[in-house]
């Protein structure tokens, strides 16, 4: 048994040990989960926030370029110049050209716009302002024509046009911007105003801007992708590099600046970090010790010997072990288990005793049965009725005497049909009607036929009806006993009545008791043994709620009833 104890423990040891590592594992590896989402939530925030403020400031500057745009498409002046007859065009057109230059001069953006192209439909009349170096191609009706399949038909629209289309030494990107020009009377599209602006407009905002290593920067202009790279340059890129972005963020209807994020910047330093990751390893190592040892002392040493004695117990050792009571939870089970113990040790003793009183009562029912009383008083009457008659009182008496007595001596079964029990309190009638000379009258009522299969516990009925006859009969000279059987729900009930003088309560109560009572205090109390045997072993054989019951009233007569449970 020690063996196996310290079998068990080294068991319990190496799960305690195995699950604190996995708790170490599970805890650390939750903690080192929660400072990188910490780390990548905050490194997005930031990023997100940088790239705000960037695409903010780009969209401010786009937004000012279309409005020197529509400026330009929208000013009196300038239609007017577009609607103007021929010999008035120069002076309206000189006019329209100063304006022009005005606005577009104080413009904050006009460091960007290359060129700021104010154009009749057809061409013929053109306004021009902008940074355009001289070496570039003149812009005529003619050279118009270098922006076709560059500018989509949709009004108001932003394009990535690549190169300067008028200037084939020009480096670097161009966007245009472009709107129509409508006539101040009839709000019809007279021509069309192109802003054409350098893609500095956008990189040259992140120059300004810190990336970390590995980190790139797209911009989309609608299907279009474009990754900045090098000298803030565009450089056409796959759109599902900008899809996978960790930040994105939309400067306006059709384009949006993404930023990728290396995923190195999201891990914790280990630097920083591992001395308190060891720290949490080293304080759960500790608790796992602690609770390692509780458990040991509370919990495993405890079940052990508990199992221990169930073992004992199991193997017939019920005796009580009080080292297994304590205050602790494992006390109160080793408190249970020894009353358990102890109720089964007096279950047993209660069955031991039990079998002995009904074995005892057994003994005690066939002795009252053929009790030598019994026996002379049978052979007494014998004797006289051979005296006073013929051979016929005395061949029934000795026929129902043997088969008495036949009955008592050979039948050795416990329980018999109701039919049986009634044919043997036949014989036993017989011989007392003749003993007291017909003085006694005698009645069988059963209320249905099935009743007769009913099963009686062997001589339930005969002590009954002979503590009649002597108890309430023969002091009053002559009566009548009426034996009766009738279903109620909780079994049959079998009454044996007599209209005899009667019993006292306290009789009555002698007769019917059986706790501590012995052949002693039945003297002087006929029946009290053969009716209290017939109690007793119904209340063993079915239980609390079975047995016999009685009535009687001083000059009435007695009923006993004894109700047992139905089967056939």
């Amino acid at each position: 048994m020690l063996r196996k104890l310290k079998t068990v423990k080294w068991q319990v040891l190496v799960f305690m040990v195995g699950f604190a590592v996995m708790v170490s594992a599970l805890v650390s590896a939750f903690f080192l989960y929660l400072t990188y989402d910490f780390q990548k939530t905050t490194v997005i925030q930031s990023a997100q926030y940088n790239l705000k403020l960037m695409a903010d400031t780009i969209g401010a500057d786009m937004n000012e370029v279309a409005r020197l745009a529509a400026f330009s498409a929208n000013t009196a002046q300038i239609t007017d110049y577009f609607t103007a007859p021929a010999r008035r065009a120069k002076p309206i057109g000189s006019a329209a050209y100063d304006r022009l230059h005005e606005e577009y001069a104080g413009s904050r953006c006009s460091g960007y716009v290359q060129r700021l192209i104010v154009t009749e439909t057809d061409g013929s009349r053109l306004l021009q302002v902008g940074n355009f170096s001289v070496d570039s191609y003149p812009v005529t009706k003619y050279s118009l024509a270098r922006f076709d399949g560059l500018l989509p038909g949709a009004p108001y629209d932003w394009r990535l046009i690549g190169p300067d289309p008028f200037n084939a030494a020009a480096n670097g990107q161009f966007l245009a911007f472009y709107c129509p020009v409508y006539s101040s009377a009839n709000r019809s599209v007279i021509g069309l105003a192109i802003a054409e602006t350098s893609a500095a407009l956008i990189t040259d905002k992140l120059t300004s801007y810190t990336m970390p290593e590995g980190s790139d920067i797209y911009i989309s202009f609608g299907d279009e992708t474009y990754l900045v790279a090098g000298a803030r340059e565009l450089i056409p890129a796959e759109s599902e590099n900008a899809k996978g972005a960790a930040v994105s963020y939309a400067v306006r209807d059709g384009l949006s600046i993404a930023q990728t994020l290396p995923p190195a910047r999201f891990l914790p330093s280990l630097n920083k970090w591992a001395p308190l990751l060891v720290f949490i390893c080293a304080a759960i190592a500790a608790v796992a010790f602690i609770i390692i040892n509780r458990l040991d002392k509370g919990v495993s040493r405890p079940a052990a010997r508990i199992r221990a004695k169930l073992v004992a117990a199991a193997d017939g050792d019920f005796s009580a072990d009080v080292s297994l009571e304590s205050d602790s939870e494992m006390g109160e089970i080793g408190g249970g288990v020894n009353h358990l113990c102890r109720s089964a040790a007096a279950l047993m003793r209660e069955r031991l005793d039990d079998e002995t009183r009904r074995r005892d009562l057994e003994y005690r029912m066939l002795q009252a049965q053929i009790n030598p009383h019994f026996l002379y008083n049978t052979l007494n009457s014998i004797k006289w009725m051979a005296t006073i008659q013929n051979a016929t009182g005395i061949a029934e008496m000795t026929t129902s005497l043997s088969r008495l007595l036949k009955t008592v001596s050979k039948d050795t079964r416990k329980e018999v049909t109701l039919a049986e029990e009634l044919d043997l309190l036949s014989d036993y009638v017989l011989i007392q009607r003749y003993r007291y000379g017909g003085g006694i009258e005698f009645a069988v009522e059963i209320e249905s036929p099935e009743l007769l299969d009913a099963v009686i516990p062997r001589f339930s009925i005969q002590p009954l009806v002979e503590n009649a006859i002597f108890h309430g009969i023969e002091p009053k000279g002559a009566g009548r006993i009426v034996v009766s059987a009738r279903r109620e729900p909780g079994g049959v009930a079998v009454s044996v009545s007599d209209d005899g003088v009667g019993m006292s309560a306290e009789n009555l109560e002698k007769i019917l008791s059986y706790d501590k009572i012995d052949e002693k205090d039945c003297r002087g109390v006929i029946g009290c043994l053969g009716v209290r045997n017939v109690s007793e072993r119904a209340r063993l054989a079915f239980g609390e709620g079975y047995g016999l019951a009685a009535e009687s009233e001083l000059g009435s007569g007695t009923r006993m009833r004894l109700l047992i449970p139905y089967k056939e």
